[in-house]
């Protein structure tokens, strides 16, 4: 600052005329420097949970170099979020709400208490402008980078959740991609503004193709206006010239060129050039060849062979060599170059454009066939192979579990990141078993909620059905409750506690707070997994409905879990979302008791009478040691859990409390609830034949997304 900005060594004349300045000045200037020193000092990089940036505040990142407020770009007198170079503020290079100005200067950017990211219009009842996506609740504070990065961090592991460096602008800084994340089905590119004054998506995009080579594409809405030419290995290869000479050779070899569009092309890595040459000769459709990867020198290794069509042939400066066959008359030197690059290129051209019609044509019916529309779909369709690729071909060694309708795999993606591969079995694709997969993937796709295990893709590939999941390193839950003592002791009284709350949350979600009501019709400790946080993670919610009518071609063949199944389910196959709360109970009970219910309801009929007996704590898992309070401590917070379980396990549904209201009475600790009330029928009743039981084996396979919800 200019106050900190002195002279080591000054002039005499200087040194005179400053001992003589008033002592007014003087305190002029150490106020003025005080002043400076305490506005760099309330600058900040970071904003809190809770805290609000208003219009007015920024955020700047550590070093100075960028800075996050609000904006009127140009002309413009509509308000945006965004990041801008902090040297100048018109360098505007991230914008939030592009599609969503503020009209005036009531924005608020605020970490809301669910984790989100929420950019707020307070003069229009709180209307929300722009969210990041979904964030589980454990994100604690957003940053500003000094790389012009926002990100949200993770409270515990300071982890980023959430980026801007994900959802791009009009401007690529050090750091950020593009190209397309298949597993978060995010599209890396940048879009131009509409004008100076418009900074919402404009007529240009810039994108990089990554079929065939990666080369970076510049569209007009969608006409190519230009492109950079394939990667080979060092550098995009192309800028346009016009130059070419013919030879008297079977392949005439062209320096210096800027390859062809290689989207329709075919690409091998493990080759070496004279095995790509064999190749080309071999095949009569073979047009042209070339290296693939030229960094090692020479002539370059790998294979790219185009065998359809030749679009954009260019000489380039830094350009590389390119093999084209000829045809006899080209050899005997009646036809030159030129004349190949007109004849090989226009019909190209045209039979390029049939076959992206037909493959688009195909491909079209096939997605309407087997996925309803849905234009918010934020789940992307990935392709068998890059599955197969994932699982090492679906080797056996990477079973992690299986059941009646799917066998679970453990997959790997190149960048170390574990996850978990649910393939359908072919006995469960029929006809309408197909549509109830793609009614699935609809509906999961819709759930965003931090107690529900993400739905990272899907393949509907030929004969193939798979989902995939984020992959759940602690396994599942009845491993825990039912396990061996030590097992069983890793899970103290407050964890506990905080599970069933946290899933009796993720289960009102289902029920209510995700647009329809969704029954998830087998929750059990075995469906609920748990991340790397201890955190539970509902899973294999409507897959073993969806699938179990046509198994066996009977309607009415009912599939369920003994013990977890509600009364009126199991007496004549009525589903409601009591069934749901009536499965909350029983493993709220299992999970304070460490003991199965099974299918004659023991665990249930020892509850009621340790209730009614008033000895409770005879319930508790022992293995629960040592308690974090004494008894007459903890047995309030033990009577109203059990009395909570008792509510959802009542006989007749409409007794039961709704989901929501289960909640409720996990928040509220003081408030009063009802007294339950227990049937004078003995609820071990016994099941019709129509009725197929699950076998309970979840003890088989403790891990990730362990079984089918049968």
């Amino acid at each position: 600052m200019s106050c900190a900005v002195e002279r080591g060594i000054q002039h005499p004349s200087a040194m005179r005329a400053t001992s003589q300045l008033p002592a007014r000045l003087l305190l002029q200037r150490l106020l003025i420097c005080f002043f400076l020193l305490s506005i760099a000092a309330g600058v900040t990089d970071k904003l809190e949970r809770g805290q609000k940036l208003t219009d007015g505040d920024t955020l700047v990142s550590a070093g100075g170099s960028f800075t996050l407020g609000f904006f009127s770009p140009g002309a413009s007198t509509k308000r945006y979020l965004g990041i801008w170079f902090s040297v100048s503020n018109d360098t505007v290079c991230w914008v939030a709400n592009r599609d969503k100005p503020l009209l005036d200067k009531s924005g608020t950017l605020v970490l809301n208490d669910v984790g989100s990211l929420v950019l707020g219009d307070t003069s229009r009842r709180a209307r929300t402008v722009w969210s990041s996506n979904f964030l589980p609740a454990s994100a604690a504070a957003v940053q500003l980078l000094d790389s012009g990065n926002l990100v949200v961090r993770n409270g515990s592991s300071n982890a980023s959740l959430w980026q801007s460096f994900d959802q791009p602008s009009d401007t690529l800084l050090p750091g950020m991609k593009l190209g397309k994340n298949v597993w978060t089905g995010g599209e890396w590119q940048l879009t131009s503004w509409s004008s100076a004054d418009d900074p919402s998506p404009g007529d240009y995009r810039r994108t990089l193709q990554t079929t065939g080579l990666p080369e970076i594409i510049l569209w007009y809405h969608d006409v190519k206006t230009y492109r950079t030419g394939p990667w080979n290995g060092i550098y995009f290869n192309g800028v346009p010239e016009a130059r070419a000479y013919a030879g008297k050779y079977p392949l005439l070899v062209v320096s210096g060129m800027k390859l062809p569009d290689t989207q329709n092309a075919s690409v091998d890595m493990g080759v070496t050039l004279e095995e790509c040459r064999a190749r080309c000769l071999a095949n009569c459709s073979c047009l042209a060849y070339a290296a693939a990867d030229i960094r090692g020198g020479g002539d370059g290794t790998g294979c790219v062979m185009w065998a359809y069509a030749i679009v954009d042939l260019r000489l380039v400066d830094r350009g590389q060599n390119l093999y084209l066959r000829l045809s006899k008359s080209e050899i005997d030197g009646r036809k030159r170059f030129p004349t190949l690059l007109v004849a090989t290129t226009l019909p190209s051209a045209v039979t390029i454009l049939l076959v992206v019609f037909m493959i688009w044509w195909r491909r079209k019916n096939r997605i309407i066939g087997a996925i309803p529309r849905n234009p918010t779909m934020a789940v992307p369709s990935v392709s068998l192979a890059i599955i197969k690729d994932i699982t090492r071909n679906f080797s056996k060694s990477n079973i992690i579990g299986q059941g009646g309708f799917s066998i679970v795999y453990k997959g790997q993606l190149p960048e170390g990141r574990t996850i978990a591969v649910k393939r359908l079995k072919q006995t469960a694709l029929t006809t309408k078993g197909k549509n109830d997969f793609a009614r699935e993937v609809e509906v999961m796709v819709g759930l965003r909620h931090g107690s529900l295990v993400r739905l990272l893709a899907y393949c509907d590939e030929g004969k193939e059905r798979i989902l995939i999941y984020e992959y759940m390193q602690n396994k599942s839950l009845n491993i825990y409750i039912f396990g061996t003592p030590n097992l069983r002791a890793s899970l103290d009284w407050v964890r506990r506690l905080e599970l069933l709350r946290e899933i009796a949350h993720g289960v009102a979600y289902l029920h209510a707070g995700s647009g329809e009501s969704v029954i998830h019709r087998d929750l059990k400790p075995g469906n609920i997994l748990l991340d790397d946080e201890w955190k539970p993670k509902i899973a294999d919610f409507g897959t073993a409905k969806l699938f179990a009518d046509n198994r066996t071609g009977h309607d009415q063949t009912i599939v369920i879990s003994p013990g977890y199944a509600a009364p009126e389910y199991v007496r004549g196959g009525e589903m409601t979302l009591k069934c749901d709360v009536y499965s909350f109970g029983v493993i709220l009970l299992e999970t304070l008791s460490g003991q199965r219910n099974g299918s004659l309801q023991r665990l249930l009929s020892q509850a009621w009478e340790l209730w009614e007996q008033n000895r409770i704590i005879e319930l508790l898992d022992m293995t629960i040691v040592p308690l974090p309070k004494s008894e007459p401590e903890i047995l309030p917070e033990l009577k109203r859990c059990i009395q909570i379980g008792l509510l959802c396990v009542q006989e007749m549904p409409d007794d039961r409390p709704a989901m929501p209201e289960v909640v409720a009475m996990f928040t509220s600790t003081t408030s009063q609830i009802d007294w339950p009330r227990r049937s004078v029928l003995d609820s071990r009743i016994v099941m019709p034949l129509n009725l197929s039981l699950e076998l309970d084996t979840d003890h088989l396979n403790p891990t990730a997304i362990e079984k089918d919800a049968e």
